[in-house]
């Protein structure tokens, strides 16, 4: 794009309301002095289609010939995309915020194989997290994500991010400064305003980086049921344990059982991982949403607090962030209660509509096991004081003096054994 054609879109910009200057609250809560919002481009025909042409001459001839995929950025992206893909006559997929509860139920609408590429076609970038989480999403339907398309970077830190962490290039027609210093230079904001522009810039914080996963607010996280309404809708108490080795077994096989069950219970440590650990989660996500069931990690935590918040909330699987229940002992004390209930403020502090439970193992099948009646009775009396995050417990019948806490509490299950399939 020329220095002239760049001119005219950036005065245009500012006659439409595009680009606002004075102080502004963004969604992270910091004030802000510029406010770029793209969506009222849609007000003019003319401009979306200037835009779209000036973004699809960014696309190689390779990418061309190679029919790529276009995919907008729910939702102020969806028509600058849509312009796109009808220019340069590639086939375009949509990706939804919340999976219907009706038809097919998924995530990602159109036609593609598994293997082909994609282009993302954002209007701002800030954090790089919307980018991100649809970045994911495609590829946990087998779409290949390496190269995105934006109208204005604001320059914090959100592509560098989009690069470093997810491997896509980011190629954008404007940065925020680069805005600001044409309208300067044509007489629409004084001096000062740009000098606060550019100040604003250089002086916020880089976002944190950032972790798409279904469980996230921006996206693939709506609300799961609770497993009370899941057992009302589907008039089933059914939990599948799917203890497989293969990743891709495990995701077809909850993807056949999903639509009867309340629950997948799995072990994804277990798991034989093709270095792509991110895909199979996001992939589990997307199919919870989907079918209507809770995620099960199987993982039986049993050490002190502080050790349990970091196998939660870090390594490679980062649980908390994805997992509905978690399965826990009481052998290290009441900490691992402290720790959820502690994850579980930090997730509600952050806008997120969801709660991460634990199931107690308190009784187990395997022989010699140590787990007997004393024990069991001790992490009854234990849990008195958890039933906020506590889902139910592990048994092979039902506890001993156990009715009142369970009539006081309707969200609490038995989770037993039930037939093995092989």
């Amino acid at each position: 794009m020329s220095i002239e054609e760049k001119r005219q879109l950036a005065v245009e910009f500012h006659n439409m309301g595009v680009i606002k200057f004075g102080e502004f609250r963004l969604k992270s809560g910091i004030l802000s002095p510029v406010y770029v919002d793209l969506r009222v481009t849609i007000a003019s025909p003319a401009l979306v289609q200037r835009l779209a042409r000036a973004l699809a001459s960014r696309l190689s001839g390779k990418e061309i010939e190679q029919q790529t995929l276009i995919c907008g950025v729910p939702y102020s992206a969806l028509p600058i995309a849509t312009c796109v893909s009808v220019i340069t006559s590639l086939p375009m997929v949509i990706c939804r915020k919340e999976a219907k509860t009706y038809g097919t139920k998924q995530m990602v609408e159109g036609v593609w194989k598994v293997g082909q590429h994609c282009v993302i076609v954002e209007d701002v970038v800030t954090s790089g997290a919307s980018v991100a989480a649809v970045a994911e999403l495609l590829r946990s339907e087998g779409i290949c994500v390496s190269r995105a398309l934006l109208l204005v970077d604001r320059e914090q830190g959100g592509v560098s991010i989009l690069q470093s962490k997810y491997g896509i290039s980011v190629d954008s027609l404007f940065r925020l400064s680069e805005l600001t210093e044409i309208l300067h230079a044509e007489g629409r904001i004084t001096e000062q305003e740009k000098l606060r522009v550019i100040e604003f810039i250089h002086s916020t914080p880089a976002p944190a980086d950032y972790a798409p996963h279904l469980s996230d607010a921006t996206y693939l996280a709506a609300k799961q049921p609770s497993l009370e309404q899941l057992v009302a809708q589907k008039s089933s108490r059914l939990c599948v344990a799917i203890d497989t080795v293969d990743p891709q077994q495990l995701l077809k096989l909850a993807d056949q059982v999903g639509p009867k069950v309340c629950a997948i219970k799995l072990h994804l440590d277990m798991l034989h991982f093709d270095n792509n650990v991110e895909r199979i989660i996001t992939g589990l996500r997307r199919l919870a949403v989907q079918h209507g069931f809770l995620l099960i990690e199987d993982r039986k935590l049993a050490d002190i607090g502080q050790t349990v918040m970091h196998q939660l909330k870090g390594g490679v699987y980062r649980i908390s962030t994805w997992c509905d229940l978690v399965t826990v002992h009481c052998l290290a004390g009441p900490g691992v209660f402290q720790t959820l209930r502690q994850i579980n403020k930090e997730i509600a502090e952050h806008g997120h509509n969801r709660e991460f439970r634990a199931l107690l193992v308190a009784q187990m099948s395997s022989k010699g096991n140590l787990l007997d009646s004393s024990y069991s009775q001790n992490c009854l009396a234990m849990c008195q004081e958890y039933t906020d995050i506590l889902a139910g417990f592990v048994c092979q019948q039902p506890l001993p003096g156990s009715e009142t806490l369970f009539a006081a509490n309707r969200s609490l299950f038995y989770w037993v054994p039930g037939r093995c399939f092989r």
